[in-house]
This record gives structure tokens, sequence and C-alpha cells, in this order.
């Protein structure tokens, strides 16, 4: 372990001694400890002092040993770790791990990008939406790296100087990033506004299609921004390229039979309204079928994304542990919102979650500010949790921002200035559109 390491180690550890015995007057005595555990746990995301995954399981430790009561046992912290939304997501890693080992994605990338013609905004648009429409599916991290892959020949056949060359590289991880908007299980921090909300009282759960409803709404608006945002940053040195892309992959029966039971699975979320089928109990049936019928095996299935699902289990678990104690109570009571009207309040959270996301994991962030903005009294929980979620995924600025942002800057076909510049446009903007949708039209969509 390096140095660095070892002093964020220490100054969280310190931080949350610290924090537990300095007086707060009227705080409980549980929320306190609870207080403590949440100062080490963002310490140490935000520094990534440890694995982000296994500060989850320093979290569920400290909440064993020091919130466990008679009243709260200490499965009430462990029950979040295999909730329905830790399943869900569960699900859409088996159905991303399957179309990328049959080379679904690619062929579908290559089909698309095959009918967009020779005009660079165009081109630039069919990669966008590509990449948009896998990410609502797949892994943002795992979309990127196969639509860098794809778009790397287009880029190597152009002069070194082209302006196209950036504005390709760049499009891609924009793309993934507001199209992970769309559905529940198209980023983490959507999965986390959907656990927060069943969890709360008179709030209830929103469906899969519930959430699209408005999550590709959003999605799209903001896609079509960056594509105007882009191509005026960006502007490619000719008016007309040709590219010969080629399908080299053909589909196979096991390719077919995936697809079909993406298809079934897919049709089964948007349809809960009818059938009742929880979105959860759906996302097993691809687990089930892939891995019994050898269509998937023990790998792939250790190949799933464990980190990110216990990192989310870290932080529904604190959220959890926020609730149980009163702490998320005791904090909103300290912030003045009261005065501020709901437009501003969704702004300075919307603000914050961006500011964090930019430097730190947006499913860290989320999982920090979803207990406490969702108990904030004079904003509605679900647009505090619909505010909080979507804008993490509008934190681009930097190649630490974002995955997506860093497998494109590792390309080095870009300078951190490239990505400042379209990141804060876009995040401004973004912000902007989040704010006025939450304010006026949430209402038409929920």
């Amino acid at each position: 372990m390096n140095k660095k390491k070892v002093i964020s180690i220490f100054i969280g550890v310190a931080a949350a001694i610290a924090v537990y015995f300095i007086p707060m007057g009227d705080i409980p005595p549980l929320a306190k400890k609870c207080l403590s555990i949440f100062v080490l746990a963002a310490i140490f995301w935000i520094t990534e002092a440890i694995p982000l995954y296994v500060t989850s399981f320093v979290i569920l430790l400290l909440e064993a040993l020091l919130l466990s009561t008679p009243e709260i046992p200490y499965k009430t912290f462990v029950f979040p770790f295999f909730s329905p939304v830790i399943i869900l997501f569960m699900g859409g890693y088996i159905l991303s791990t399957a179309l990328h080992k049959y080379k679904i994605d690619i062929i579908l990338a290559k089909n698309i990008l095959n009918t967009f013609g020779k005009k660079p905004a165009w081109i630039t648009f069919g990669l966008m939406a590509v990449t948009a429409f896998l990410s609502m599916w797949m892994s943002n991290t795992a979309t990127t790296a196969m639509m860098i892959t794809v778009s790397l020949p287009i880029i190597y056949s152009l002069d070194k100087d082209d302006n196209f060359r950036k504005l390709i590289i760049l499009s891609i991880p924009v793309a993934a990033n507001l199209g992970g908007m769309a559905t529940p299980i198209g980023t983490p921090p959507n999965a986390i506004a959907l656990e927060t909300l069943r969890n709360l009282p008179g709030v209830g759960a929103i469906s899969f299609l519930g959430w699209m409803k408005f999550g590709l709404l959003v999605s799209l608006i903001l896609l079509f921004i960056a594509w105007i945002v882009l191509l005026l940053f960006f502007r490619p040195k000719l008016n007309s390229y040709s590219f010969d892309v080629k399908i080299e992959n053909k589909l196979n029966n096991q390719s077919k039979f995936v697809i079909a039971i993406a298809l079934v699975t897919i049709l089964l979320w948007l349809t809960s309204f009818k059938h009742k089928i929880p979105d959860a109990i759906t996302a097993l049936l691809p687990l089930i079928i892939f891995l019994a019928f050898g269509i998937l095996n023990a790998k792939d299935f250790r190949s799933i994304g464990w980190d990110v699902l216990m990192l989310l289990g870290g932080g529904l678990s604190l959220g959890v542990a926020m609730t149980k104690s009163g702490l998320d109570t005791w904090l909103i009571s300290k912030i003045s919102f009261e005065a501020l009207p709901d437009f501003a309040a969704l702004g300075i959270i919307s603000t914050i979650t961006i500011v964090l996301s930019t430097f730190m994991s947006n499913t860290a962030t989320t999982n920090l500010l979803m207990p406490i903005v969702t108990k904030i009294p004079t904003i509605a929980p679900l647009a505090a949790a619909i505010a909080t979620a979507l804008a993490a995924s509008c934190a681009m600025v930097l190649p630490i921002s974002t995955p997506p942002n860093a497998i494109a800057y590792g390309s080095n076909e870009l300078k951190v200035k490239d990505m400042v510049k379209v990141g804060l446009v876009i995040g401004i903007i973004a912000l902007l559109v989040l704010i006025l949708f939450l304010k006026f039209f949430i209402k038409y969509f929920v």
C-alpha cells in the first residue's frame, strides 16, 4: 500500500473518531455513531484509500458493531446487500455479459453505424445513438470500451489534425453517461434512487416503465443538446467522409437465443404495470436461463460487476443506518431549506451532486446524498431522489469523473482541457434542464 493511501486511511479514521467526540448538542447517541461511520465512508470513497466496494464491508462491520440494538438487529444492515435493486442490477449485468460474449453488441453497433451516411454530424449522431441505447441496458463502462474499439479504425483513418477524431472519441463517453439515465439498470445512481423511494413511507416503488417515462425523455433531450455542443466545439475538417464498416460476425443459434431472452426480459420490465411481476423477479429470468443452459458459465458469472453490486449494497445499508439511527432527520433539521423555494433547493441538491461526482464515484456520491436529500421537508422525496440520481450522470468534466471518461482519455486522442470545456458546458445545461423538468413537468410522468 502506498504512502498516500496510508495517509488517507489515517485521516478517515481520525476524522471519524473526532466527529464522535466533538459535542453536537441535541444529536441522538446512535445518530452520532452513524455520523462517524458516514464521515469515514465519505473520506474513504472520496480518496479511494481502499477499494470502493471494500468500504462497503467496512460500513457493514461498523454498523453491526456500533448500531445494533435489540430493536435494530444487525440483520437490518445486511438485508440491503441482497435487496430487490441488487437483484435487478445483477440481471442487468447478466444480460450485458451475454450480449458481449456473443458479440451481439458489436453486431448491433456496426449494423446501425452502416445506416448513418457520410456526413460527420450524422456519423457522430449514429455513434451517440448506438452508445446511448446500449448504455440503457449495459454497463456504461462496458459500452464505452466496446464503442471506442468499434470507432478506433475510423479514427485512425483520419488526419492527425482533424477535429473529427476528438469529436468521435468524446461523443462516446458523453452518450454513455447520458444514455444511462434512461432506465433503472442504466447506471447505479438510478437503482439507488429506486430503492430509497421504495423504502420511504407514502412514496413507494417506481416501476421500470415508470422510470423510463421521465428518464428516457431527459436523456434524449440532453443527448440532442450534447450532440450540438460537441459539433460546435469540434468542427470536422471535411464535410463528408466514407467508411467501410463490415460485419465480421454472424448470428448463430446461441446468439439468437440470447437476443430472444433479452427481448422477453425487456418486454416484461416494460409491461410490469400489467402483469405485476416485480422487476427484480423478472431480472432472475436471464440469470437462470443463461446459466442453466450453458449460455454463460461459472467464469462468466464470477466476472459480472460484483464490486459495483457490493458498492451499491454498502450505500443502501448506510442509508438504512442513517434512517434507523435518526441521523438523516437530525441532519435535515440543521439545514435551512425552509427559506428557499423548491426550485432553488433542487438546484442546490443537483449542483452539490454534480460537483461531488466530478471528483468521486457517482455511485458513492449518490449513496451519501440520497438518504439526506429525500428527507428535506420542503421538497418532494421523488423530485429530490430523481434530481440526485440524474445529476450524478451529468458530471463528466474530468477523466476521473466517470469510467467512460477515463476510457476515452486513455485513447490518447484527448487532452484534459478538451474534456473540461465540453463537460462544463454540458453539465451546466444539464443542470438547468433537470431543474426545469423537475419543477414543471415531473408531475405529468409519475
